[in-house]
């Protein structure tokens, strides 16, 4: 009992590892003007944009939302983010932020009797997915690592973001590997010593185990932080 309660004091080190965030200022959007961007490029201004179930209506002329890939309704602009999808621009620049909203389901299994809650569960949960728009181009991309590369080179603002995000989640790659290994371990030691035995391979596994929770925050602190970065590389490119 006494190596149990060791284990449970030693895991209860995980939860002041989370790195805090820090809050952003947000940026006010200019009031767009009404228009509809069709493929290819081609621009339709309107007084009066809005969206309806199958189409995109401009001063009453309907256009199917498949042809469209940008449009405004004079207060927010919009892009298509998959086949009818379209995502709502939070942020402009010469790489524009639109962020889009979507809900996933995941099934989980509870133990116990029906009467008693136990059983399968469905539960269901939003999901939100920023994207990035490359000012003069017809296609907005998620904004992640390998997609900003694209528009973010060596030597200009926002590179050395994407730098320290990578050195950062390999960082934290690392962390989560040796966590596991010093985890796994460190119980398989513990659970085989001999109770009679002499208590060293005990205190070897609970070091391990140790080690594993360092490691775990380590991985918390790199990996977490390194997502940090990606935004701030839109922001400085943006000469924020």
């Amino acid at each position: 009992m006494k190596n149990i309660a060791l284990l449970f004091i030693l895991l209860s080190v995980i939860c002041s590892c989370s790195p805090g965030r820090k809050a952003t200022a947000k940026k006010e959007l200019e009031k767009p003007k009404p228009f509809v961007q069709l493929k290819g490029g081609k621009m339709i201004e309107a007084q009066k944009v809005k969206e309806e179930r199958k189409n995109i209506v401009a001063d009453e002329k309907p256009y199917k939302k498949k042809e469209v890939i940008f449009y405004s309704d004079g207060t927010y602009t919009y892009a298509k983010a998959g086949k009818k999808e379209f995502v709502k621009k939070v942020k402009d620049g010469d790489l524009s932020t639109y962020r889009g909203t979507s809900t996933a389901t995941s099934t989980s299994f509870t133990s116990g009797s029906v009467a008693m809650g136990g059983g399968w569960h469905t539960s269901s949960h939003s999901v939100t997915t920023n994207y990035i728009h490359k000012k003069g181009t017809l296609e907005v991309f998620p904004r992640s690592y390998t997609n900003l590369k694209k528009f973010i080179l060596p030597g200009t603002p926002g590179y050395e973001d994407l730098v320290t995000y990578r050195k950062r989640k390999h960082k934290g790659n690392v962390g989560m590997v040796c966590s596991f290994g010093g985890f796994v371990g460190g119980i398989t030691v513990i659970a085989t010593s001999n109770p009679q035995g002499s208590d060293v391979p005990v205190y070897a596994g609970l070091a391990m185990f140790a080690g594993s929770i360092f490691e775990f925050c380590h991985f918390l602190k790199y990996r977490a932080s390194a997502f940090e970065y990606i935004p701030k590389a839109v922001d400085h490119h943006n000469g924020e």
